[in-house]
C-alpha cells in the first residue's frame, strides 16, 4: 500500500528541527541528536532520513514526530496554521498539601495510631498465651484508654 504524499514535508520537518535547536556544525539537521533526545519513541533511523527528503511518515510516527517537533499535523502536512502547538496542560502530580493529596495528618495522631495498634496486637498476643487474666488486662486496658 502506498502512502499518501504531502508536498514539502521535509522541508517542514527541517525546519522544526533547526527552529529547536537540532542543529550540526553544517548548519543542517542533526538527526542522531535528534533521535537521542527522544528515545522513548524508538524512531527507525533508515526509516527517518526519506521523511526529510521525499517520504511522508504515516500512523505512530507521525503522531511522535507532531509530539517532538511541538507542531500540529495540519502543519506538519499540509503548512496550514501555527508551526508551533499550542503547551498541552498536563494534569499535575498530586504532591503533598496539595488539592489533589489525601488529607493530611498531624504526626502526632499518625504515631498515636501506630501505638495503638501495636498494643492491641500486644494485648491479643498476651490473651493467646494465658496472661491476660492476670497481667496483661490492667496493663492493656490502661494503654489503651490514653
Amino acid at each position: 500500500m502506498r502512502h499518501p504524499h504531502f508536498p514539502d514535508v521535509g522541508k517542514r520537518i527541517k525546519a522544526r528541527m533547526l527552529a529547536l535547536g537540532y542543529k550540526n556544525e553544517h548548519g543542517e539537521p542533526d538527526v542522531p541528536a535528534f533521535l537521542d533526545a527522544h528515545p522513548h519513541h524508538r524512531y527507525d533511523v533508515r526509516g527517518f532520513y526519506p521523511w526529510l527528503h521525499h517520504r511522508t511518515p504515516s500512523g505512530q510516527n507521525l503522531d511522535w514526530l507532531v509530539e517532538d517537533l511541538q507542531t500540529t499535523k495540519a502543519y506538519l502536512l499540509l503548512g496550514e496554521g501555527p508551526a508551533t502547538a499550542p503547551a498541552k496542560r498536563r494534569k499535575p502530580y498530586p504532591i503533598a498539601g496539595g488539592s489533589d493529596a489525601a488529607p493530611r495528618l498531624a504526626p502526632r495522631d499518625i504515631i498515636w495510631a501506630v501505638v495503638r495498634k501495636s498494643f492491641v496486637f500486644a494485648r491479643y498476643r498476651l490473651s493467646l498465651i494465658g496472661l491476660c487474666g492476670r497481667v496483661g488486662a490492667p496493663l492493656a486496658g490502661t494503654l489503651m484508654a490514653a
